[in-house]
């Protein structure tokens, strides 16, 4: 086990993580949406996929990011990118 010392305020502040920058940058560029009302006709073979479909279409969003199969699988209905495809698109040439 390995104690980190103590400051004399307290414990000594922790450094950024790595990620942290990406959760800033996601947390500002963020928007609250209400819950969206479920559409009357359903689009994926997992019924639990449904609420996030609806959430995408009613938040106007241009891209869904997912790993989910079913979800990309609906790429002719909505638009889909993997994660590594949305990674992709915010590299600068």
């Amino acid at each position: 086990m390995t104690l980190a010392p103590l400051a004399p305020t307290g414990l000594r502040p922790r450094a950024p993580t790595p990620g942290a920058a990406a959760v800033e940058l996601i947390r500002g560029e963020s928007i609250v949406v209400d819950d969206p009302a479920p559409s009357p006709e359903p689009l994926s073979g997992d019924p639990d996929d449904e609420y996030l479909i609806d959430l995408a279409r009613a938040a106007w969003v241009d891209a869904l990011v997912t790993g989910d199969a079913h979800l990309v699988a609906l790429r002719e209905q909505l638009a889909v990118r993997t994660p590594r495809e949305f990674l992709q698109s915010l590299a600068v040439p």
